[in-house]
């Protein structure tokens, strides 16, 4: 998902630090059908318990070149991933998350299933970041 992919966590990060206003983030969740709660818990312990040293690059280089770049603006990785968890927060993830319980609720007392179908759960994020966000969803299809 996005959240493992530290190109596109790197990416999310300069936008915000560019000055860039983190109300333009909007993250939407995708959950498979049957599962959405399992999917919905997934989806919040990865934003919850976010660390950039269990995220991933294609190329293994570009890892340590960013969490040595990262270690050395921070002090520590600890100090960076707080400062990411912060973004997720004033970009209202939960929101997110709460909004497609009420939906999964609903479907479920009709049985009118109509979501989309995944692998397992995925974390998209769009609106104002897209622009950004287009070469790490391009890295990811390349290089995964």
């Amino acid at each position: 998902t996005y959240l493992s992919r530290l190109w596109c966590i790197m990416e999310l990060f300069t936008f915000v630090q560019l000055g860039r206003e983190v109300d333009g983030v909007e993250f939407q969740v995708v959950v498979r059908n049957d599962s959405e709660e399992e999917d919905l818990h997934a989806v919040e312990e990865a934003f919850n318990n976010f660390d950039a040293r269990t995220c991933s690059c294609f190329d293994p280089a570009d890892k340590e070149r960013m969490l040595s770049i990262i270690h050395a603006a921070f002090g520590n990785m600890e100090r960076f991933n707080q400062e990411v968890r912060a973004i997720f927060r004033t970009a209202r993830w939960r929101d997110e998350v709460q909004q497609l319980r009420q939906a999964s609720s609903k479907r479920n007392s009709t049985r009118s299933v109509s979501s989309q179908r995944q692998e397992s759960p995925c974390v998209q994020v769009g609106s104002e970041a897209s622009y950004m966000l287009d070469a790490c969803q391009q890295e990811h299809h390349d290089g995964e």
